[in-house]
């Protein structure tokens, strides 16, 4: 390679690094970063981005973990049963589409502090906020809401773990599934 074209090069190494750098402190960037990590069940990576004590990020680790588990659940049935089958069609209101909520969601940078807006649900009394943490963006866990905390731990495995059995083929109908699922969704019976 010619001397002349190395510092060149370099220069252009540089400039992607710093606007690689510059794009993912951006809100959006950040926002999104979150609900990748939460649909991917990255429980490390939603922490990095995420500021809150240490209760909201226990509650956020049960959000990851159910949310990861019912996508997981969810693909396992469309991929086994077809998309329509009964599983899926019974879950009230779908699944959300994080990434695509947020990247559609407009963003309203007030200071040190963005609000995501969803423009289907503008009355939203819990929008998704980010907030200023040394220097960086980071997702403010307080702005989530107390609804979430009194989920019940274990419920992303056993979403997670039905997943795996519809996988193995431990069911040969989604009807069939369906009715093993409900028992397991039942609370066990008292011991009398």
């Amino acid at each position: 390679m010619s001397r002349s074209i190395k510092p060149v090069l370099f220069a252009c190494i540089a400039l992607i690094a710093a606007v690689s750098i510059r794009a993912a402190d951006e809100p959006k960037d950040v926002a999104v970063a979150f609900a990748k990590a939460i649909t991917e069940g990255d429980k490390k990576a939603t922490h990095e981005v995420a500021a809150g004590t240490e209760e909201q990020l226990k509650t956020l680790d049960l959000m990851t973990d159910m949310l990861h588990g019912i996508l997981k659940f969810k693909a396992a049935c469309d991929a086994k049963f077809g998309a329509e089958n009964v599983l899926s069609k019974s879950m009230a209101g779908g699944v959300p589409d994080l990434v695509d909520e947020v990247k559609k969601s407009e963003a309203k940078e007030e200071g040190d502090t963005v609000t995501f807006i969803d423009k289907a649900k503008p009355d939203d009394k819990h929008p998704l906020k980010l907030k200023k943490v040394d220097g960086k963006w980071k997702v403010d866990l307080s702005s989530m809401g107390d609804e979430a905390k009194d989920m019940p731990a274990g419920m992303g495995k056993m979403f997670g773990d039905f997943a795996d059995e519809i996988n193995a083929g431990k069911y040969k109908t989604a009807e069939e599934a369906a009715v093993a699922f409900q028992k397991k969704m039942q609370p066990p019976a008292e011991a009398k």
